[in-house]
């Protein structure tokens, strides 16, 4: 549904489409944000699929945040911290902000983060027998 608003000086209810602003939408993952060869590719792989499962499960924060593009724009702000620290890089402080929405997305990415860890795990294991 897109908002409308009666137009200046009309009483017969013609009305007309508010503007609609386009907003490229943010994301969560860049494949070419920070990296390292010291931490395994299949790591890297788990890490991105626990971002992007967190993405899809925004709903899990709603509490925090004002809606899916609040919840998204502080994941990829937490996501880009995260590799950057991974890397060895200091993460600007300033751009993740303390707050419960933070707090309550980087548990859900540490929780999806060890079980495609486990999945690895397990996987490496039966190769290895």
């Amino acid at each position: 549904m897109r908002p409308e608003t009666a137009l200046p000086g009309t009483t017969s209810g013609e009305r007309r489409r508010a503007a609609q602003l386009y907003v490229t939408p943010v994301r969560v993952w860049d494949p070419d944000g920070p990296t390292t060869a010291a931490i395994a590719p299949a790591l890297w792989e788990a890490l991105r699929d626990a971002v992007l499962w967190a993405q899809a499960e925004w709903e899990r924060v709603i509490e925090h945040a004002a809606g899916s593009e609040e919840a998204t724009a502080h994941l990829a702000q937490l996501c880009l911290a995260v590799r950057q620290q991974a890397c060895g890089q200091e993460p600007s402080g300033s751009t993740v902000p303390r707050n419960p929405l933070s707090r309550r997305l980087l548990a859900l990415v540490r929780g999806a983060f060890e079980y495609q860890g486990q999945k690895c795990s397990a996987a490496s294991l039966r190769q290895k027998t």
